[in-house]
């Protein structure tokens, strides 16, 4: 059936590219929106309906006696992950499609673009299923070529000329995945190997920490974040993360064991992405930008599990992916409807006339995740994990937990400027949002609260009952306990700890707040917690993108090169023909010969 879902998606990325100026491009993405769910439940048909359908081999490269050949079928672990991927894709282009102005035409080859790379995140899930297949790093730069591509089609860089730092590292690191795929195609199983591992872990590790702007690498996400709110999220929220750390769950699964060095390694290089994120991301007021920030901590989040075994660490890796992709989701529909309302995704400039409880709930839900609390999925990721670093690294619990409270920090400032509402005043001031070239407009309310209620059912629903994730996709993890490490208690918990939430959150929405305090127009809007707290820890943060130092290296090769250029010009004109004299005899001699 892949074959199937493949062809689905493509024939609706001609259809959008296609009809761009003949149809209204609202139907284009509602269209493409349809398509990919489609895609996603044409791949639950085999497991639901137990057929074991053929998959053909396909010849993908042929040179000489070398063939790379391509077999559709995923992996342990990959049903679910590919599923998560599309259904969450259907639901960016189905908000993106209904934010569009009902006339506007000539954008369709963006849906085409971004359901094209939807359909490469997903190939790079079926690729990882043959080990050390070289489709991959075709998969990673077709991905990263499509997503710049579908930024720039929706307007967001037409005034930039600035150089491309997103494209051009994400070309990087597929470059530095083949070579740790062919690096580790050499290996055997001698313990003279442990030098051709290392370099090719590191190899992927690198790639994997760029598309995912684990730091010092967070200007790939450069571009992204000056798009539109819902591509952002597709982009840095579900695609490059499925593609980097999906890979890297693999290569270490196929590593494995790994040698002691390099299980401290990655705890190191996750807890300090996860670290540096946190603390740039305080500093933060745009909604879009912060979110980026986040997806970065919480891929050093998965990364450092990634350094840890045994059954708790096993799951948690992909547990934490999930809930990644989940709550940037969430996060960006957020975002979304925010732009939609006010006109901006500043969250200082929220005034208290844009009612917004019901992305303000959301938001909670969000950042309750992210934090791992009960009854929400991230927990569960959260338990895993601290139940296997008490075990194994016990020293690295407290920077973990001090970089929980930064990212409750980063979460806090932004909810609670959704929560001021005036209850006095009921009607919404709708402002027109800049759509970066996309016409977009306000849709309905109730539009925008389907589109993000569907984003975070699943937030709470496998949070509820974690045996749905195990069943559809933890439970084939390679490496994964027989039963789901969930006891009985645990899980009666958890659901009093949702009732009584929910108790609380009827009670506080029933709570008038009488005292008012009026603010000065010519004070600038800031949130001082937040601020003074990233303020005092810019150094941390400047560690994520150290755009100076990167400056000031390129300015050091560049007069060198000068210098260097200086220095041949002396030769270059008064030795020039007697160099091509010499050349000359060199040749009539080997003739001669």
């Amino acid at each position: 059936m892949l074959y199937v879902t493949f062809a689905i998606l493509i024939f609706a990325a001609v259809v959008c590219q296609g009809l761009s100026h003949l149809v209204a491009t609202r139907w284009l993405g509602i269209g493409a929106a349809g398509a990919v769910m489609l895609a996603a439940l044409s791949l639950l048909v085999e497991p639901l309906l137990n057929l074991s359908l053929p998959a053909p081999s396909l010849t993908w490269i042929t040179l000489g006696d070398i063939s790379i050949v391509l077999t559709p079928a995923f992996g342990l672990g990959g049903l679910g992950l590919g599923f998560a991927l599309l259904s969450g894709g259907a639901l960016v282009l189905l908000a993106l499609a209904l934010a569009l102005a009902p006339a506007v035409r000539g954008f369709g080859g963006l849906f085409a673009q971004a359901t094209l790379a939807l359909a490469a995140a997903l190939l790079s899930v079926v690729a990882n299923a043959s080990d050390l297949s070289l489709i991959l790093p075709f998969t990673w730069a077709l991905a990263v070529l499509l997503s710049y591509s579908v930024v720039r089609s929706s307007g967001a860089l037409n005034q930039s000329e600035t150089f491309p730092q997103g494209l051009a590292l994400g070309l990087l690191a597929s470059l530095f995945l083949l070579s740790g795929l062919l690096v580790g195609s050499q290996l055997s199983d001698s313990r003279a190997d442990d030098m051709l591992g290392s370099l090719a872990l590191a190899c992927t590790l690198f790639a994997a920490a760029t598309l995912t702007g684990i730091a010092p690498l967070h200007g790939a996400f450069d571009e992204t974040v000056v798009a539109p709110a819902a591509l952002g999220g597709l982009l840095h929220g579900l695609v490059f993360p499925v593609i980097a750390l999906g890979t890297l769950i693999q290569q270490i699964v196929i590593l494995s064991p790994l040698p002691e060095i390099w299980h401290i390694v990655l705890i190191i290089t996750g807890l300090l992405g996860l670290l540096i994120a946190s603390a740039a991301s305080l500093r933060e007021h745009s909604l879009r930008r912060l979110l980026g920030w986040q997806v970065s901590a919480q891929a050093g989040l998965v990364v450092f599990a990634l350094g840890l075994t045994g059954p708790f660490a096993t799951i948690a890796a992909p547990a934490l992916l999930l809930n990644l992709m989940l709550t940037t989701l969430a996060g960006t529909l957020t975002v979304a409807m925010l732009e939609r309302l006010t006109g901006s995704d500043d969250f200082t400039q929220i005034q208290s006339n844009a009612g917004l409880k019901f992305a303000g709930m959301s938001w909670l839900l969000a950042a309750a995740s992210s934090l791992g609390l009960p009854p929400l999925w991230g927990f569960w990721g959260r338990h895993w994990l601290l139940a296997a670093a008490s075990e194994q690294a016990p020293w690295a619990i407290p920077p973990l937990l001090a970089a929980t409270i930064l990212v409750m920090m980063v979460y806090l400032g932004p909810l609670a400027r959704f929560w001021r509402l005036d209850i006095s005043q009921k009607k919404l001031i709708l402002v027109p949002a800049d759509g970066a070239g996309l016409g977009l407009w306000a849709p309905p309310a109730y539009t925008q609260r389907i589109s993000l209620g569907v984003a975070i059912v699943p937030i709470l629903l496998l949070g509820l009952a974690p045996q749905l994730a195990w069943n559809g996709w933890l439970r084939s993890v390679p490496g994964a306990a027989q039963a789901l490490p969930v006891s009985a208690d645990l899980q009666f918990a958890v659901v009093g700890v949702a009732a009584v939430g929910a108790v609380l959150f009827f009670m506080v929405q029933r709570f008038v707040w009488t005292r008012r305090i009026p603010t000065d127009d010519d004070m600038e809007p800031v949130i001082l917690g937040p601020d003074a707290l990233g303020s005092s820890i810019r150094p941390l943060a400047w560690l994520g993108r150290p755009e100076r130092l990167l400056r000031r290296t390129w300015d050091g090769l560049l007069m060198a090169s000068n210098a260097t250029r200086a220095a041949m010009s002396i030769f270059e004109q008064r030795f020039y023909l007697a160099g091509v004299l010499l050349a000359l005899i060199v040749i009539m001699l080997l003739m001669a010969l």
